[in-house]
């Protein structure tokens, strides 16, 4: 099933150095007007955890295409959309109203950045953010 994905994603998930990466970052996503936060050291993807979630299955993936997502890791907070970690207003205001409760959820540090969208790099590279929004703490309440 996780090769219907990675497909999709174009990554191999299988990969030591994508599960590091994977590992070494905290996923969210905003399901259903609730921000949603995956348990630490998960070594899989957003296709992966909305699988166990049962909110995909293979053919029936709307919601990855449609919910606001990303991780934060020790360069910032990253959100984006699809399977091209594409981003848009609708993302960026829905992570802005969100934003609050991620920082006191996950105790951040207000200095970190907020990203909108990735640009892709290598399998298990840290990809940069397409457009930096500025530190959080000038985002937050």
């Amino acid at each position: 099933m996780m090769d219907y994905y990675d497909k999709k994603y174009g990554i191999d998930s299988g990969l030591e150095a994508v599960e590091n990466f994977h590992q070494q970052r905290r996923m969210f996503a905003i399901r259903d007007g609730v921000l949603r936060i995956a348990p630490e050291n998960a070594s899989y993807s957003h296709a992966q955890w909305f699988v166990s979630e049962g909110w995909i299955k293979p053919g029936e993936d709307g919601l990855m295409g449609s919910a606001t997502r990303g991780f934060v890791d020790s360069r910032g907070v990253f959100f984006y959309k699809d399977y091209d970690f594409s981003f848009d207003a609708k993302a960026q205001a829905e992570i802005l109203n969100f934003l609050q409760e991620l920082v006191d959820n996950l105790a951040l540090d207000l200095n970190l950045h907020l990203f909108g969208g990735l640009i892709r790099g290598g399998p298990g590279e840290k990809w940069p953010g397409q457009n930096d929004l500025g530190a959080l703490r000038d985002l937050c309440g």
